[in-house]
């Protein structure tokens, strides 16, 4: 393996010096944009193509978003073995992005798009803090969630239990897991991605529980489900862009494990 000098890295990436719009009106400065897509442009896509590392870009969020978690970019941390894959769909081409199949709270069905039996597309977004569901999805998952009778809905994404909650622990046996289904329509054939109500529910400081998932039609298309940061917690989350392929795996997220020899070594 050769070294590549940190001075002569620095001078072959592309970074960008002029940052506008909105970023720069917010109460805390943004100091800098950190590219992580698929595009020609992101950081990955560009240590990739001078030979730093293989183009893969990964992270892991611990269980508990106070302890934090790591980010990684290459393949040394990503498992050899456990991981659960799902293809990655070719375009738009800055998307970790693909095609789902099934989705159900529990054992109930959440629909996809305006018709039934309708094939979606889910996106994996670090990014966001939250998961966007489609207006039937989020429509189906409110009405599941509102029949049990242990819950009152006050106003929306807002859920009062007879008792005040202190953390998720005393009240996540209320919910059900949400169960993403990718690959195949038949359930023993499919890779499953399960959100636990943990994933998914949040404690604010009055003791309420809100959800975690938004209504995504005003900002997203009729088909697309978004799965942001809170329902990817506890879990290692890759995106080969070699092979194509999106994985993800059960993981404390403590410390990160490396699991194969450093692409470059000096």
């Amino acid at each position: 393996m050769h070294h590549v000098a940190s001075d002569t890295l620095v001078h072959k990436l592309k970074c960008a010096y002029d940052q506008q719009g909105l970023l720069l009106n917010s109460l805390e400065k943004t100091d800098g944009i950190l590219g992580l897509s698929r595009s020609i442009v992101s950081l990955p896509s560009q240590l990739a193509s001078i030979g730093v590392i293989n183009n893969v870009v990964g992270h892991c969020h611990t269980s508990d978003a106070i302890v934090g978690g790591y980010m990684f970019l290459g393949d040394e941390f990503m498992p050899n073995w456990g991981m659960h894959w799902i293809p990655m769909l070719s375009s738009p081409t800055n998307l970790y992005q693909s095609n789902i199949m099934k989705m159900k709270y529990g054992s109930t069905s959440l629909r996809l798009g305006p018709r039934d039996g309708e094939v979606g597309r889910v996106v994996f977004d670090s990014g966001s803090s939250y998961t966007y569901f489609t207006k039937q999805a989020y429509s189906d998952l409110v009405a599941s969630v509102s029949n049990n009778e242990q819950i009152t809905l006050n106003r929306p994404l807002l859920y009062q239990y007879q008792v005040i909650s202190k953390s998720l622990k005393e009240v996540k046996h209320f919910f059900k897991a949400i169960t993403l289904q990718f690959g195949s329509k038949w359930w023993v054939l499919s890779t499953k991605l399960h959100i636990p109500p943990e994933s998914y529910l949040i404690i604010n400081n009055k003791g309420n529980v809100c959800l975690g998932i938004l209504d995504g039609s005003e900002v997203l298309d009729r088909y697309t489900t978004v799965i942001g940061g809170i329902s990817l917690r506890g879990k290692l989350v890759a995106c080969d862009n070699v092979k194509g392929r999106i994985g993800w795996v059960q993981s404390d997220c403590i410390r990160p494990q490396r699991y194969k020899a450093p692409f470059f070594s000096g």
